[in-house]
């Protein structure tokens, strides 16, 4: 009898072992297949590798064979499947039970049906995985079979294959384990069950949500998570961890994954008491500012305001340029900086500040702005530009469709540096959030690398896509450095009385279809290790528009099933998240890159800090959270350079040395820690 289409996902929990262990069986077959090479076995290999790329391409999975159950003892109590990690990055593991009847010769075109799932946790300890497969091989002798064979992978987005030691290695081979008596007790955590979710006019998507999920974190008055803890300013920041996932981190040092909700405001429900019974803790834009004890997200609309300083930039704004090389928009932004940040100065409920909401960065910027008379500033920006790559003879039929995207990225970044000095200047200790890029904008590197110059954090408005985009994600996180914040999603039910004419948003058949689309959007969002928070648009429906946006309908009444799955999500989103990218509860649990060197470097628990790129050629750059003393030494222990007062993504040349391995070292508040670098 096959059992429920579950999916399990490994967890960690500190256990003490005190049992019995009765027998071991090592596989009859290991090996794993690469998507691509679909025809090549890997069987011989030391290790086998599982990988969850982007693309597909680079996915690897893994299969075990177990033939020897008819010498297993006849009483036991638990079985469990145990797994060594020697190499790579580290992530979850999952697991299905496929046809145990093959042949040694395992390929991509050749894999065994899948003939079981179930649904058991299992715990890692240091390197080692176990996984709970009882009542699988339970299922398989009383069936009279006396094989077994398993299916591995991984969910977990990582840029290095997890490589695990196979039977062909000297030590830590797989190993299938029964005990006279139970090992230990686990709860289940990430079940994971498939749905279809109708989306009307779209077609039916299938997505993931999360089933039989109970978890509920330990939080502090910010919303933030009490078990992973980095160094507390007062003010909220943001840092990248040893596993190079980016935090939110609160004014207490706690890590905070911004879960909020736009347009909150203080009627009809008690505030922000409502929130946080559904395990919300920010507020984002258009909510009211007199609620208290609750994150909160000014915005400034600068641009907009500006265009209003004279008919001449409006009119220019209009002709969907911006006007970011006028005269007066730096003095402008340095005045309203000074009169509307004095109320944020202090308030360490302050998350940050939107600087605009959905600037229409148009393409075509270039060609709009080189129209305009030869005595206007933005004429004369893009004349400047075009003289510096074709000389004054050019002519507009030059411009290419890499010269609109580089002048687009050009008037983004103009716009990001004189906006970010402004207010920073006056407020250096509150984040700058970006200005929410929407529709085509969000598709565009040059866009991403343009605001990760001057923005903690970039926010995108996400609409025209049933779910996240994983390839779009990453590109956001690698063009810019710096995370990102969905600051606008939803979808609408067709099942109110409401007519849903309004909107960017998908709609779905039922109450239930959204809480479901939300589900398997927020587990497609949480395993970016870019993403730091989502804003639900919006807290009620508006009866003026006529659309079902809202978590709650217009009188307050809250849409059960959303709210269930919103509740069930958030209340569990930090032990979710790290549980998804790593296979433990704790972001903080990352292990040594080096023990010692020599005497002159220190034990060091884990790198805070991210050197990017690496390997690099000549120059690298170190991205930390504050003002450091950085060394760089050899694998001898040689001290070779010392950079002191460094701060956030600081470049360092290092051309002068050879190849090889070397080992960067930050010294922070008298706190060391340190990484490994190689220069090709």
């Amino acid at each position: 009898m096959k059992s429920k289409n579950y999916l399990i996902i490994i967890m960690f929990l500190q256990t003490v072992f005190s049992f019995s262990q009765e027998s071991v069986q090592h596989p009859t077959v290991d090996s794993y297949v690469h998507f691509s090479n679909p025809n090549q076995s890997y069987s011989s290999e030391t290790v086998i590798k599982l990988k969850h790329s982007v693309s597909g391409n680079n996915d690897r999975l893994a299969v075990l064979q177990f033939s020897n159950l008819s010498e297993v003892p006849t009483t036991y109590q638990q079985v469990l499947l145990k797994l060594v990690q020697v190499e790579g990055d580290r992530g979850n593991v999952s697991l299905v039970g496929i046809n145990p009847e093959f042949d040694n010769y395992i390929t991509l075109n050749s894999l065994p049906s899948q003939e079981f799932t179930f649904a058991y946790g299992g715990v890692k300890r240091g390197e080692a995985y176990y996984i709970d497969v009882t009542e699988y091989v339970l299922n398989q002798l009383n069936s009279n079979n006396s094989v077994i064979a398993f299916k591995l992978f991984t969910n977990s987005l990582i840029n290095s294959a997890m490589g695990f030691a196979s039977s062909e290695s000297t030590e830590n081979r797989p190993e299938l384990q029964f005990y006279t008596n139970k090992a230990y007790e686990i709860p289940l955590f990430d079940v994971h069950d498939t749905v279809t979710i109708d989306m009307v006019s779209k077609g039916e998507i299938t997505g993931d949500v999360l089933k039989n999920h109970v978890q509920e974190d330990e939080v502090n008055n910010y919303g933030g998570w009490e078990n992973g803890t980095f160094e507390a300013t007062g003010f909220f920041r943001t840092e990248k961890d040893c596993d190079n996932t980016w935090h939110i981190i609160d004014p207490s040092g706690n890590v905070f994954y911004s879960a909020g909700l736009n347009t909150v405001d203080n009627g009809g429900l008690s505030q922000p008491e409502e929130l946080k019974s559904l395990g919300l803790n920010t507020m984002g834009s258009w909510s009211d500012e007199s609620i208290k004890n609750v994150a909160y997200t000014p915005r400034f609309n600068v641009m907009s305001n500006f265009k209003n300083s004279s008919n001449e930039i409006k009119e220019v704004y209009n002709l969907d340029i911006l006007p970011v090389f006028e005269p007066t928009f730096q003095s402008f932004c340095n005045q309203l900086a000074q009169t509307e940040l004095q109320p944020y100065l202090n308030d360490p409920w302050v998350l940050g500040y939107f600087l605009d909401n959905e600037l229409l960065f148009h393409k075509d910027q270039l060609s709009l702005s080189l129209s305009l008379e030869t005595s206007n500033a933005q004429y004369q920006a893009a004349n400047t530009w075009m003289i510096d790559k074709y000389g004054v003879n050019y002519t507009t039929s030059n411009i290419t469709e890499d010269d609109k995207l580089d002048y687009q990225g050009y008037v983004g970044e103009t716009y990001f540096r004189i906006v970010s000095e402004a207010f920073k200047a006056v407020d250096p200790n509150h984040m700058l959030l970006g200005t929410r890029f929407h529709s085509g904008v969000k598709y565009m590197p040059k866009m991403f690398e343009a605001a990760g110059k001057y923005i903690d954090i970039i926010s995108v408005n996400y609409y025209g896509s049933a779910q996240p985009e994983e390839e779009y994600m990453d590109m956001w996180l690698e063009e810019s450095g710096k995370p990102f914040l969905i600051t606008e999603f939803y979808v609408k039910g067709l099942d109110t009385p409401m007519e849903n004419a309004d909107g960017a948003g998908w709609d779905v058949a039922t109450q239930s279809d959204r809480a479901s689309w939300f589900e398997n959007w927020m587990l497609k969002l949480l395993r970016n290790k870019g993403s730091v928070g989502f804003h639900w648009f919006r807290y009620l429906d508006k009866p003026t528009d006529g659309s079902n946006k809202g978590l709650y309908d217009k009188d307050y009444n809250l849409y059960q099933e959303l709210g269930a799955s919103v509740k069930k999500v958030s209340k569990a989103i930090y032990t979710l998240r790290s549980q998804m990218l790593y296979g433990n509860y704790n972001y903080n649990d990352c292990e040594a890159n080096i023990s010692i060197l020599s005497d002159e470097i220190p034990v060091v628990l884990s790198p805070n800090f991210l050197v990017h790129p690496n390997p690099v050629s000549d120059v690298f750059r170190i991205d930390v959270a504050s003002t450091s003393e950085i060394k760089i030494y050899d694998v001898s222990g040689s001290l070779l350079i010392t950079k002191e007062s460094i701060k956030r993504d600081t470049e360092i040349d290092i051309s002068d040395l050879s190849s090889g391995l070397y080992f960067v070292e930050i010294n922070k508040s008298g706190k060391k820690s340190v990484a490994k670098l190689i220069k090709n």
